[in-house]
C-alpha cells in the first residue's frame, strides 16, 4: 500500500468516526396509565389505621358478647379461658379474722326456734354458745386484758397457729427471740441485734 492509498484509508476512518452520525431510532413511548401505575407500586403503603388500646378491649368484649349469646358452651369455653379468678371476700384460703357468722339458718315453727348442727359447728369456732350465736343470750362483755395476749419472756411473742401466717421479717424476729430466750440471756445485746439486721 502506497502513502497516498493509506492516507486515504486513514482519511475515510477518521470521517466515518468523527462524522455526523445517524439519528437514533425513536423510543418507545410508555402509556402515562403504566408509567402511574409503576410511580403508585414503588412508593410505600399507607399505614394501616391503629386502634387503641381502649377501642380493642370494646370490639373484644363485644365479641364475646355476642358468643355468650349465640350458645351456651361457646360460653363455657370462654369462661374456662378466662383464667384464675381472683378470690373474694370469705374465699381466702388463710383468714386474719373469722367470718362473720349472721344467723340464717335458724328456722321458727310455731314459735320455737329451731337449732341445727350448722349453729352448733358455728359457735363452737367462734368460742360461744348456741344461744349467744342466735342472739338469744346477752354476749359476756370483752375485756382489753381478755383480747391483749400477754408477754411471758420465753414464750411465743404470737399464737402458734398464727406463726405461719407472720411476714418474713417478723418471723425471722420471731424465730431469733427464741432462740435468745432459750440461752437464757437476760438482755439483748445491742451489737448482736444489729449484727443480724433484724432490728433497726
Amino acid at each position: 500500500m502506497t502513502d497516498e492509498q493509506n492516507e486515504a484509508a486513514v482519511k475515510a476512518q477518521v470521517d466515518a468516526h468523527f462524522g455526523p452520525k445517524p439519528p437514533p431510532p425513536p423510543r418507545e413511548k410508555v402509556p402515562e396509565d403504566k408509567m402511574d401505575h409503576f410511580i403508585r407500586m414503588a412508593r410505600k403503603p399507607a399505614p394501616k389505621p391503629v386502634d387503641s388500646d381502649y377501642e380493642r378491649q370494646i370490639r373484644k368484649a363485644h365479641r364475646a358478647r355476642l358468643q355468650k349469646g349465640s350458645s351456651s358452651s361457646s360460653s363455657q369455653a370462654a369462661a374456662k379461658k378466662s383464667g384464675k379468678t381472683v378470690p373474694q371476700l370469705g374465699e381466702h384460703a388463710v383468714q386474719s379474722i373469722p367470718l362473720l357468722v349472721v344467723p340464717t339458718h335458724a328456722s321458727t315453727s310455731a314459735g320455737q326456734l329451731v337449732i341445727t348442727d350448722e349453729h352448733r359447728r358455728q359457735a363452737e369456732e367462734l368460742g360461744i354458745t348456741v344461744g349467744q350465736l342466735l342472739e338469744i343470750e346477752p354476749m359476756s362483755p370483752l375485756r382489753e386484758e381478755d383480747i391483749k395476749r400477754k408477754y411471758v419472756r420465753g414464750e411465743p411473742l404470737v399464737k402458734p397457729e398464727d406463726v405461719k401466717k407472720l411476714s418474713t421479717r417478723m418471723y425471722e424476729l420471731h424465730r431469733w427471740y427464741m432462740q435468745i430466750t432459750k440461752t437464757g440471756k437476760s438482755r439483748v445485746p445491742h451489737g448482736e441485734s444489729q449484727g443480724r439486721g433484724l432490728l433497726p
